[in-house]
């Protein structure tokens, strides 16, 4: 494989097919004879287009974080008013990490690819929804009101086909981060039970599969049906814009 090809391949994974060939040749023609120059420009080149990735993934962490606040001061607020029903708290700390993780996929879908794209729009729609549903489902006169709510937000998210392939990315980047969580997957509750009883005190397992492994199989399952599903390629290089 010459190093035209392996450079071309590489660019691939963050720019089209043709993008990448234009580069590679614009490359070959600067610096014909200069292989480490060559190189130190391919690199700076997969720097300058995939910086946002890795930055939106961590912004997407301290996304989700900040998502835990408003359903801990209902927590609060409920604890300090003598209101605090335990059942509403188990049940609603469910649907809450499954609003965290839909936060996580709007903060990465903002950064990382804008706020007019589609996919950030209907993840923040969605995460928005999560959080007003969490936050309010323990007033009892809300829940009629927060179900039609629920209702009106997903007919408007399936008016359209872009919208509508939105929402499925939405919802299909979610299973690994559900999977991954001992609140949420019983199976996994059980294995952490057991870890937690003496294989394994310091608890390094369970915190990885929760708060690293979840969010990225989440947010790389995200951006591999964004890059497939919303926004793929064309032979020649323009992206899908359908609606």
């Amino acid at each position: 494989m010459t190093q035209a090809s392996l450079a071309e391949r590489l660019l691939r994974c963050v720019t089209t097919r043709d993008r990448a060939s234009e580069l590679v040749g614009d490359l070959l023609e600067s610096c014909p004879a200069g292989r480490l120059r060559f190189w130190l420009m391919i690199a700076g080149l997969l720097i300058a287009v995939s910086w946002r990735t890795p930055v939106s993934f961590l912004f997407a962490l301290l996304a989700g974080v900040g998502s835990l606040i408003p359903f801990l001061k209902v927590v609060q607020y409920l604890m300090i008013s003598q209101r605090l029903n335990t059942p509403w708290v188990s049940m609603a700390s469910r649907y809450n990490d499954v609003g965290l993780l839909l936060w996580m996929v709007a903060a990465f879908c903002l950064l990382r690819f804008g706020l007019r794209d589609q996919l950030s729009l209907t993840s923040l729609a969605l995460s928005s929804l999560a959080s007003t549903t969490v936050c309010l489902s323990w007033l009892a006169n809300a829940r009629v009101p927060l179900l039609m709510l629920t209702i009106g937000v997903f007919l408007f998210l399936m008016a359209s086909e872009i919208k509508r392939r939105a929402l499925i990315i939405a919802l299909a980047s979610l299973p690994p981060g559900i999977l991954l969580n001992p609140r949420l997957n019983p199976m996994l509750s059980r294995a952490e039970l057991f870890l937690y009883r003496g294989l394994h005190p310091h608890f390094i397992i369970p915190i990885t599969l929760e708060l690293l492994l979840g969010p990225a199989l989440v947010l790389a399952t995200c951006f591999y049906l964004h890059q497939r599903l919303l926004n793929p390629a064309s032979d020649d290089g323009t992206a899908l814009v359908t609606d």
